[in-house]
């Protein structure tokens, strides 16, 4: 099977751990398994040149406590923002993570309108994905 993958290029897509278990199958000629990787896309067509963003978004879900301190909480990350969703308390966190990598200037009340258009994405993908919730969390849907 040819592979004409590109070697020594840097890609700016997107991509999460969910995507390699598609890719891997794909490169060794067997079938994709969409019941096992619904949420990861294949990356040879990146490894092929292909400039296209393989998600439109993507999106993280941790609805539980964690040994870790961590919160339960689920985001979103689109673009060069990364919406964060704390479950606890319903806080919410907007990053423009090109420019701030280390998530240090929340700007969730200085950009409403986008903390908002990525909240409905957000919403519109728990319902997709059926995703749970601690029992104390109350699904807020959208405003407008």
């Amino acid at each position: 099977m040819a592979r004409n993958y590109r070697t020594g290029t840097v890609s700016d897509a997107i991509i999460t751990s969910n995507d390699f278990y598609p890719t891997i199958l794909e490169m060794t000629g067997q079938p994709l398994r969409p019941d096992l990787h619904m949420d990861g896309k294949s990356l040879v067509p990146l490894l092929k040149g292909d400039t296209k963003n393989i998600h439109e978004a993507t999106y993280f879900h941790y609805p539980h406590k964690s040994n870790q301190k961590g919160s339960p909480s689920s985001a979103i990350r689109d673009g060069d923002y990364k919406l964060i969703v704390f479950l606890n308390d319903y806080r919410m966190e907007l990053y423009n993570i090109k420019n701030d990598i280390g998530e240090r200037n929340d700007l969730a009340s200085k950009l409403p309108e986008l903390r908002d258009h990525l909240y409905k994405k957000l919403y519109t993908w728990w319902d997709e994905v059926d995703a749970k919730f601690p029992m104390e969390f109350t699904k807020k849907a959208p405003t407008n």
